[in-house]
């Protein structure tokens, strides 16, 4: 599997990558923060990139397939007729559009 590590100037580790990922995934509350605004604000930026992180580094532990159920999906794959799945391709851009 590619992770982009070989790269020369490649940036992008699990910290850096959660760093832009957090605030499309995890927005800041629009709640009432206690005494510091600005402080609570950190702390759940802070909080919100570490959870990010943490399933950016252990994705496969996480949502991984083990190698029985991959194979399985390979085999099950291999038994799709790719002739009926072109037509139905074929037929569902042919209908209108709503």
């Amino acid at each position: 599997m590619f992770t982009g590590e070989s790269l020369q100037g490649n940036q992008m580790n699990p910290k850096n990558l959660a760093t832009c990922l957090a605030p499309n995934f995890l927005p800041l509350s629009t709640g009432e923060a206690a005494v510091d605004p600005a402080s609570a604000q950190t702390r759940e930026r802070e909080d919100s990139i570490s959870l990010i992180e943490y399933l950016i580094s252990n994705y496969q532990e996480l949502f991984g397939v083990s190698d029985k159920a991959s194979a399985e999906i390979q085999r099950r794959i291999g038994e799709i007729d790719t002739e009926t799945v072109e037509e139905a391709v074929v037929e569902q851009k042919a209908l209108p559009e709503e």
